[in-house]
């Protein structure tokens, strides 16, 4: 949102509404959807995060890799969980497609 530029070049204000809303960023939502002629679209998740449940299933399980990388002194982790996700108000979400 932050690229967003009005037809004079000038940046775009965040609307009111939202000016009390934390923005997050991920890297996790592909840049390459197909939306009508456009290859290069995304996808935005506006919600009430409050009404997302996180079920844990097994905790966090982190493990330490030492032989792998002994030849150069290095060590790696690798972590491990089960978890899922729900939402209490489906209404409470919304999935904004064919954003570029």
């Amino acid at each position: 949102m932050a690229a967003l530029v009005d037809t004079t070049n000038q940046p775009l204000l965040k609307p009111w509404s939202l000016t009390d809303l934390p923005l997050l960023k991920t890297s996790q939502l592909p840049i390459t959807q197909t939306q009508g002629t456009s290859t290069d679209a995304s996808t935005i998740i506006v919600g009430d995060f409050t009404k997302l449940i996180i079920g844990v299933r097994q905790g966090i399980r982190i493990e330490l890799l030492k032989e792998r990388y002994a030849e150069n002194l290095q060590y790696a982790f690798v972590a491990h969980m089960r978890a899922d996700i729900a939402v209490q108000q489906p209404k409470a979400f919304l999935k904004i497609i064919g954003v570029r």
